[in-house]
C-alpha cells in the first residue's frame, strides 16, 4: 500500500520519470550523446519490426559526460544463434574491450536478471544478422552513473552510484540494487499525510460543488403548488397557475 501511494505521489508531483526508448536500426552508424540530449537513462530496442531484418550490420555508440559510466541490463534477448550475435563494446568503437561479463559475443532465447557496468563513459552496440529468418531480438535499459560524492539534483543509491534524482522509482531499477525506491519510516508517514490531506482536498471540492448545485437547485423559482394523489390518477406536479395581478 504504502508503495502504490508512492509512486501515485510521485507521478502527481511529477517526479516519475518517462525514459526515452530508442530504436538501433533506426541509428545505425551514429552516437546517442547523453550530454547534448540531456538524457539520463533510455530503453533500447534492437529494431521498430516485431522481427529484426536479414543481413543486418548495425553499430551505435551511446556516450555520457568523462565522469560518468553505464549501467546496463536486459529486458528481452531473443537472437538466434544461427549466425546472428551482439557485441557490447566497453568505449567508442568496437576495437574496444567487450563490457566486463560478456565475453565474445551474445545470441539465444533469454534475458539474465543480472546488471553490468562499463568502466568507460562510452558503449559501442553493434548487432549483425545473415540471411535467414530473424527473431524479436532485445531490449535493454542504459543508465548513467558516477561515484563518489552525489551533486545536487543527485540521488545517491546504497551501492554507492550516483543517479539524476529524475529517475528515481521510475520502475526501470536505476541504482541497479533496486535501493531508488527505498523509504525511511518518516517518508512513509510523510507520505501518507500528503496523500490523505491530498484527496481530502479533493473529495471537499467535489462536496462544496455539490452543495452550490444542490443549493441553486433548491433555491431557485418552483413551478409546483402541490402532488396529487396516486388515486386520482397523478403522480406528477402539477403546474403553477399564474393569474392575472
Amino acid at each position: 500500500m504504502c508503495v502504490v501511494t508512492y509512486i501515485t505521489l510521485c507521478w502527481l508531483s511529477g517526479y516519475t520519470f518517462a525514459i526515452h526508448t530508442y530504436f538501433m536500426n533506426q541509428h545505425c552508424g551514429t552516437t546517442i550523446d547523453f550530454r547534448k540530449m540531456s538524457l539520463h537513462a533510455i530503453k533500447l530496442h534492437l529494431t521498430t519490426n516485431s522481427v529484426y531484418l536479414p543481413k543486418l550490420d548495425c553499430t551505435m555508440t551511446v556516450n555520457a559526460t568523462s565522469t560518468m559510466q553505464f549501467m546496463l541490463y536486459f529486458k528481452k534477448m531473443d537472437i538466434s544463434c544461427d549466425h546472428d550475435w551482439l557485441e557490447l563494446h566497453d568505449g567508442l568503437s568496437v576495437s574496444s574491450p567487450y563490457v566486463n561479463g560478456f565475453t565474445y559475443r551474445q545470441c539465444g532465447h533469454f534475458f539474465r536478471h543480472k546488471v553490468y557496468t562499463t568502466s568507460e563513459n562510452a558503449i559501442t552496440v553493434r548487432f549483425h544478422s545473415n540471411s535467414s529468418v530473424g527473431s524479436r531480438g532485445f531490449a535493454m535499459v542504459l543508465t548513467a552513473f558516477h561515484t563518489g560524492n552525489c551533486k545536487s539534483k543527485e540521488y545517491h543509491c546504497n551501492n554507492g552510484r550516483c543517479i539524476a534524482d529524475s529517475l528515481v522509482c521510475n520502475g526501470y531499477n536505476p541504482c541497479g540494487d533496486d535501493s531508488d525506491c527505498i523509504l525511511t519510516g518518516t517518508e512513509i508517514v510523510g507520505i501518507i499525510v500528503g496523500t490523505l490531506v491530498f484527496f481530502g482536498t479533493i473529495i471537499g471540492l467535489i462536496f462544496c460543488f455539490w452543495r452550490t448545485c444542490r443549493y441553486r437547485y433548491v433555491s431557485g423559482p418552483r413551478h409546483v403548488v402541490g402532488y396529487r394523489t396516486l388515486d386520482q390518477g397523478y403522480d406528477q406536479p402539477i403546474p403553477q397557475q399564474y393569474g392575472a395581478t
